[in-house]
């Protein structure tokens, strides 16, 4: 028998551990449920909001008028809101010639800052657009608007920012044109 450790970061209260193998054929055993209690912390969980908001932009016939307000505006009601919910309450923002692309890793490093039972709050006001092959993607300061696979935000790539962070509590909210699903499909 072969036995294998793999280091768990658990949350407050009940988690639910599933394991399983899969042998060469990709048959899988049966699963193995644990259940484990954490007790809940007598610390309150912080949390993380990063705002977004680009009104201006390299092409200035696309300017917006109140994106980087709506970004400052939530991330003040947020804070002022869920100050007493949290133990502290951490904000950033990204606003117009600030919203780019390469400009991202700062959201990535300071929602890695956030622990397991912390909860993480990422939102976005500016446009939205779709390419030739309805992908989404969301306006960078730098946008080609003709072109928007070329330096736009790719959807799945603002989806990431909150998508490998340690807390289990997320919530993105997105103000932007085309904030729906498409089915390409259709």
């Amino acid at each position: 028998a072969r036995s294998l450790s793999l280091p768990l970061t658990l949350a407050s209260g009940k988690n639910t551990i599933q394991v399983s193998c899969l042998n060469s054929r990709g048959a899988e055993s049966y699963r193995q449920t644990v259940e484990v209690n954490i007790p809940e912390a007598d610390k309150k969980p912080d949390l993380w909001i990063a705002c977004v908001g680009a009104s201006k932009y390299s092409d200035q016939q696309y300017n917006l008028v109140y994106a980087s307000k709506d970004a400052r505006d939530v991330e003040a009601s947020l804070e002022k809101l869920c100050k007493t919910d949290y133990n502290t309450v951490h904000t950033m923002t990204l606003l117009d010639e600030e919203v780019k692309r390469g400009e991202l890793q700062r959201v990535s490093q300071f929602f890695s800052q956030a622990k397991r039972d912390d909860c993480v709050i990422l939102f976005y006001a500016g446009h939205g657009m779709v390419d030739a092959n309805y992908d989404y993607f969301l306006a960078s300061y730098d946008t080609d608007f003709l072109n928007p696979s070329a330096n736009a935000i790719p959807y799945e790539e603002f989806e990431a920012l909150i998508d490998g962070v340690a807390p289990l509590r997320k919530l993105m909210l997105i103000d932007a044109c085309h904030s729906g699903s498409i089915d390409k499909e259709d």
